[in-house]
């Protein structure tokens, strides 16, 4: 500024003097927007936030829809399972399809009397990893799921299951139900040995039980083959690399009377509301992920920052655990914070079925958990359970306000869940502080049948939300200007909701792909710079290089005889407030293996980050992390494999960005992306 001559202090009143005069003389020179007109293009905005609101809605709908789908059929809901269906719905199983309500209710109630399995019976089916897309005109949508089953009869054997769904939904009087459903069955293998030892019966179809329901057609595709046959289940989406249909398809008519403002501010209020419910849901699932990360390391203080100050925990028969000192010495009586040599403590959150209060105040959810704890060279256990959770939102941050795990099964790696099934399991062995109150439900766990009661009821019983009745507002210049503001605000808001189902429909359509050894199109999935790292082999920089290092772990298209699942799970998105970047942290179950030869069971993290190319979100940088991998037969008590490094042949464009070694060293902790979403504290990923 000391060129202008006399510095910025003396130039300023002759700029102020000119911004003045500029003013000015627009002010003579210019007349402001009818209000009309302002009015008329606000009507087109609450319109179009409307629609926009509703699509989003409609995803989260979905994804409950289908999550609950999966709850019911493990525990042999047979008649809750046939309402989640349409009128005209056809559902193809490995028998067949079954076609219409009646064929599939009469289908679903085989599963076990009385509207339950029964007892001696374990079929956990998970439904994970979800792409989903709504259809333009907003009713129909199709969706690609992945179920992992865990099921068994105690005393005689146990299994592994594994397989992907395509399925059509149409909306009926304002409800999302099932309409067209296709289970293309990867494998059912029993559990000593796994899929490695033991190939499934021609496309999963079995000998009918005398007695069975018919299908009403035989299988659309006779083709369709499961392991060891390589056999890609057909996408209801060509191409993940485009922009997904997730969009209206046109715009809302023409305003024709546009002279009353009196119901748009109420209108456009309402859709806030709408907006920061989903808002609200996508907070509670990242705060529920989190608590597993935190939990899976025995990081107690992260862990316990999440709970509100009258919090309660109960697991198992424990009792109740009442406020935050009371928690904290349960978490203590588990050992101290932070995982010591050799041990693994692994609390993986799946299948999250969310509800949000009205008011925005509350909620609750039920979620899937699969742990995996022991110590190397001495024990591995297999523990599931259902969570129902409840949280509270205080001064606009959400928190835990009480934790209730039920125990589905424990048993040791060794014998599976067929051979041994144990008691309620004790996280703390015999440890724990006494707690404050008794059990709130005491119960059976496997081999008895017993069903954790659901916080929602069945959502084919719900009834459409009916349109918010506006009342009437005063038309001023004030008021339209707020509502101009408000519309703003919450169009932002609400792209940064729908940016999150479609990162989480990007991340699992990677997992898909990467399933087949698809590498063209996993890579397609990157920006032109993105960069990937697996493991420490180091940073491969470029789409192409992206593929070449893909393409070292075998040709393009899977080959039969050899699996390579790779099971997405507990996204935790963060979209910067530009809507350009995002981060996210997520799980990966690795299931991998050569027919007849030796299987892997592992797991890992990712920390990946994103970018909006025109529009589509692509990789920026895909970084996984591994945690452990194991022979499946031996368990990680009895092995496990160290971390990848660089390979000679194949170098990478860098060197690891981090060096580390994986279980059964002393915990690596991938740093988080994020901080406490409670506290706001940033953890390093240090121990």
């Amino acid at each position: 500024m000391r060129e202008l001559g006399g510095g910025w202090v003396n130039a300023r009143p002759v700029l102020l003097l000119s911004f003045l005069l500029a003013a000015a003389l627009a002010a003579c020179t210019s007349q402001p927007e009818p209000e009309s007109a302002r009015v008329a293009a606000l009507r087109r905005q609450a319109d179009a936030l409307q629609i926009e609101t509703t699509r989003a809605e409609d995803i989260r709908a979905i994804k409950k829809l289908q999550r609950i789908y999966g709850y019911y059929l493990e525990k042999g809901q047979g008649d809750d399972l046939a309402d989640l269906f349409s009128s005209g719905a056809e559902a193809e199983y490995a028998a067949g399809v079954y076609v219409g309500n009646e064929n599939i209710r009469a289908w679903f109630r085989q599963l076990g009397p009385g509207n339950r399995i029964a007892d001696g019976r374990i079929s956990d089916h998970m439904m994970l990893q979800p792409v989903v897309d709504l259809a333009p005109d907003g009713k129909t949508a199709k969706g690609r799921w992945r179920a992992l089953l865990m099921a068994g009869t105690s005393g005689q054997s146990a299994s592994w299951g594994e397989g992907a769904y395509e399925i059509g939904y149409v909306k009926e009087a304002g409800v999302w139900k099932i309409d067209r459903l296709h289970w293309y069955q990867n494998f059912i293998a029993p559990y000593e040995g796994g899929w490695t030892k033991k190939a499934d019966a021609p496309a999963g179809a079995r000998p009918a039980r005398p007695g069975a329901v018919v299908p009403a057609k035989p299988r659309s595709d006779p083709n369709q083959k499961t392991w060891p046959e390589a056999y890609v289940p057909p996408f209801h989406y060509p191409d993940r690399n485009v922009k997904a249909g997730n969009m209206a398809a046109d715009s809302p008519a023409e305003v024709t009377d546009a002279s009353s403002f009196a119901t748009l501010g109420p209108e456009i209020e309402a859709s806030v509301r709408r907006i920061e419910r989903l808002a609200d849901e996508q907070a509670v699932e990242t705060l529920q992920a989190s608590f597993g990360y935190y939990f899976d390391k025995k990081l107690w203080g992260e862990a316990i920052g999440l709970f509100a100050d009258d919090a309660t925990f109960e697991t198992g028969l424990l009792g109740v655990y009442a406020g935050k000192e009371s928690i904290k010495r349960l978490f203590a009586s588990m050992g101290p914070g932070g995982l010591g040599q050799g041990e693994l403590f692994h609390h993986i959150e799946l299948a999250p079925v969310i509800h949000v209060a009205a008011d925005g105040r509350t909620a609750k959810a039920r979620v899937h958990m699969i742990g995996e704890i022991g110590e190397h060279g001495t024990t591995a256990l297999w523990r599931g359970g259902i969570y129902e959770n409840g949280y509270v939102k205080e001064a606009g941050v959400w928190k835990i306000k009480s934790v209730h795990f039920f125990d589905t099964f424990a048993a040791s790696y060794e014998l599976g869940w067929g051979k041994a099934a144990l008691a309620h399991f004790d996280p703390t062995d015999g440890r724990a502080p006494k707690a404050d109150r008794p059990p709130s439900i005491v119960y059976p766990v496997y081999p008895n049948y017993f069903l954790p009661p659901f916080h929602f009821a069945n959502p084919a019983a719900a009834q459409p939300a009916k349109a918010a009745q506006p009342a009437p507002s005063t038309n001023s210049t004030t008021s339209l200007a707020r509502a101009e503001s408000l519309i703003t605000a919450a169009e932002r808001r609400l792209q940064r909701v729908r940016d999150h189902d479609e990162l989480e429909n990007l991340k699992s359509a990677y997992g898909y792909y990467l399933d087949k050894s698809l590498w063209a199109e996993v890579a397609g999935l990157f920006a032109e710079d993105g960069t990937l790292e697996i493991g420490g082999r180091g940073v491969f920089v470029g789409r192409d290089k992206v593929h070449q290092s893909l393409s070292t772990y075998g040709p393009q298209g899977l080959e039969s005889g050899r699996l390579f699942n790779h099971i997405i799970v507990q996204p935790v998105i963060t979209v910067a407030p530009d809507g350009m970047t995002a981060k996210m942290r997520s799980r990966a179950m690795v299931q991998t293996g050569v027919y007849g030869g030796a299987g892997t069971w592992g797991e890992g993290i990712y920390e990946d980050e994103f970018v909006k190319v025109d529009g589509v979100w692509k990789f920026k940088t895909l970084h996984f992390y591994m945690t452990f991998a194991t022979d499946y037969t031996k368990g990680w008590a009895k092995d496990a494999m160290p971390n990848t490094k660089p390979n000679p042949q194949y170098p990478p464009d860098r060197p690891p960005t981090a060096v580390y070694d994986t279980y059964p060293a002393q915990s690596f902790i991938p740093p988080f992306h994020y901080p406490n979403p409670v506290t706001g504290q940033t953890y390093s990923g240090a121990k």
